[in-house]
């Protein structure tokens, strides 16, 4: 039997796998085990015999709760990985999504992809094609299993496959642009203060995440260069209106320290910008950078950022989607050629929400829940698949963030 540990070295080999129900098992090569939720990937590569252009790649794969166990047959040769990786840029891939877990027992869907359809449509900058919904991690904690915003959850939030990374953005008393979701210390690393009354060189950079394994706080730096490593994975940088409005112009620099060519980060970078007074400032610093809004209400976001040219996305909070008047704001988004992302999704009730407006991203703490979650049973179901008490938080959460924006509309109307 095949632990989830072994999985990494066995990769490659030829593999019985058997079903808890009884089903006939599966043949193939091992592709790979997600170490978190136990998915099994397992590819059938083409027989000599039709060893054509035409010819089908089948890539099987099996969700762990359908699993009984994998075999390793010891006695055949391991397929070499970069065969595969070859085979995949010249065939076309019939992806078999094995449910045989879910109800009814027998629930087999097929999607056949052509290699002219196979390049990756997940950014979110007019530069680049967006066809399907991607998956951003937000604050990358990945819920309880790593430290929130910090290098470790980066590297498995792309590990996951998700298509960008939402960070927060904080400028220490050193003019160092620091990661970190809020702007006081206590909660993450048991410390007292705040970012900005913190030099990051002497003291910051001291400090360890509460949660384990510890971590250090990162700098805007060093994700930049993690991006500069996987070009093909965007960054959403949240810069929320408790900072002091220079941090904008501290992002520019950074971003021009780690690569001078601003046309680098046009197509990889997105500024999330909160309210009207750092977008005026935002369009100085930096006209060259997309932006993103992000916001609560739709009807702040039609009335300041929807117009100006420099905003292609519009990241609202799923739950604005229980509102009826978001019809008219998804039209009028659609008309400006501008992207619809929403946030925080972490649930089956959020999810649908999300898929039913048709939303081209969503950003969520559990990137590997989300792609899970996107079955073609689960697009197919209906609002009361849902049991009720994830509609009354839903609604408990919109009523409170109405509450919440009002509060910061009435502060920014005063000045």
């Amino acid at each position: 039997m095949l632990s989830r540990l072994d999985a990494e070295e066995q990769r490659g080999a030829f593999v019985r796998v058997q079903f808890k129900n009884g089903v006939e098992p599966i043949d193939a090569y091992l592709w790979n085990v997600d170490p978190i939720t136990g998915t099994v990937v397992l590819f059938s590569p083409p027989t000599e015999s039709c060893d054509d252009e035409d010819s089908f790649i089948d890539v099987h794969m099996v969700m762990a709760d359908a699993l009984k166990s994998i075999m390793v047959d010891e006695n055949a040769d391991k397929y070499p990985l970069e065969d595969v990786d070859q085979l995949l840029l010249s065939r076309s891939v019939k992806l078999l999504i094995d449910f045989r877990y879910l109800k009814p027992p027998t629930c087999l869907k097929v999607h056949e992809v052509k290699p002219s359809s196979t390049e990756i449509d997940y950014q979110y900058v007019h530069a680049f094609k967006h066809q399907t919904t991607c998956c951003r991690s937000q604050r990358n904690s990945f819920k309880a299993r790593f430290p929130e915003n910090t290098m470790l959850a980066f590297h498995e939030a792309i590990r996951s496959g998700c298509d960008a990374l939402e960070t927060d953005v904080r400028l220490s008393s050193d003019k160092v642009v620091c990661i970190s979701h809020d702007i006081t210390l206590k909660r993450v690393f048991n410390a007292p203060g705040r970012i900005p009354d913190y030099s990051y060189q002497a003291t910051l950079s001291k400090l360890y995440t509460v949660q384990q394994p510890a971590q250090k706080m990162p700098t805007l730096e060093d994700v930049l260069h993690l991006l500069v490593q996987h070009q093909d994975v965007g960054l959403i940088l949240d810069i929320k209106p408790d900072n002091n409005i220079e941090i904008i112009d501290a992002v520019v620099q950074t971003l021009r320290k780690v690569n001078e060519d601003m046309s680098f980060w046009r197509s990889r970078v997105l500024l999330g910008i909160w309210t009207h007074p750092f977008l005026s400032v935002t369009k100085k610093v930096a006209p060259e950078l997309p932006i993103c809004h992000i916001g609560i209400d739709h009807r702040y976001a039609m009335q300041h950022f929807v117009p100006c040219s420099q905003v292609v996305a519009i990241s609202i909070n799923v739950t604005s989607f229980l509102l009826r008047s978001t019809n008219e704001f998804r039209r009028s988004l659609e008309d400006n050629k501008t992207r619809l992302f929403t946030w925080t999704v972490n649930n089956n009730a959020e999810l649908y929400l999300a898929c039913a407006n048709k939303c081209d991203a969503v950003l969520t703490d559990d990137p590997v829940f989300a792609r899970s979650s996107m079955t073609p049973s689960f697009l197919s179901s209906h609002w009361w698949s849902y049991n009720l008490f994830s509609w009354l938080r839903l609604l408990y959460v919109c009523i409170k963030l109405r509450i919440l924006f009002l509060l910061i509309y009435i502060h920014y109307a005063r000045k």
